[in-house]
């Protein structure tokens, strides 16, 4: 069986085990998150701020940066769609040690990291799918024009993170409790960027 038909075929699936339907705004990001993680629940743990996705697609469109907190969730993303949208995927996790510049003050590691991130240049869309320690500095920052997508999973801080920056008002997508992970990050973005214009037609 083709991809593509077999990507259908389990939508097709899905859609006839779920036991409510989907709100259409996000119906076809929840079913390719359920899709990749084989688990119905997504349907009803999976929280989408007002706007949020037509506002990471028209930064997706525009080319922004992905800027995650691991590489695993950079390599579950597809390819194809970020080379033809000139989309940078970027990971800083190996080079914080390196760009780390003490001050004379205390400077924490996680301060470290939101600086970092939040100083890379041009629009970016953050993505967590593993480290709330990534995710909890950002969100106290408030970057209101920085959309988040935060959905680690763990039993430690993990929920506390996810509820941090639901309760923030940022623009935001993230899943409650303790699920999530990084191939539930890459399969949000990877919904999101088939979405955009011409990529699906593209691919």
């Amino acid at each position: 069986m083709e991809t593509m038909d077999l990507e259908r075929e389990n939508l097709r699936a899905i859609r006839r085990e779920l036991p409510n339907p989907l709100d259409p705004a996000y119906e076809d990001i929840i079913l390719r998150v359920i899709c990749a993680t084989g688990d119905l629940s997504y349907a009803q743990i999976l929280r989408f701020s007002p706007g949020i996705v037509p506002l990471v697609r028209t930064l997706l469109a525009g080319g922004a940066s992905i800027v995650a907190d691991t590489p695993m969730v950079l390599a579950g993303i597809d390819p194809g769609p970020c080379e033809r949208l000139g989309i940078q995927k970027i990971c800083l996790i190996d080079d914080w040690r390196a760009g780390f510049q003490p001050c004379g003050h205390s400077v924490s590691w996680a301060q470290a990291r939101v600086e970092r991130v939040l100083g890379l240049p041009g629009p970016k869309i953050v993505v967590c799918g593993s480290a709330p320690a990534f995710l909890l500095p950002i969100v106290a920052r408030r970057p209101a024009h920085v959309p988040i997508i935060g959905v680690p999973a763990g039993f430690v801080h993990a929920d506390q993170a996810k509820n941090a920056l639901w309760s923030s008002g940022l623009p935001c997508i993230v899943t409650l409790g303790r699920r999530g992970g990084g191939t539930v990050a890459a399969a949000l973005v990877n919904a999101l960027l088939c979405g955009v214009p011409g990529v699906r037609s593209a691919s």
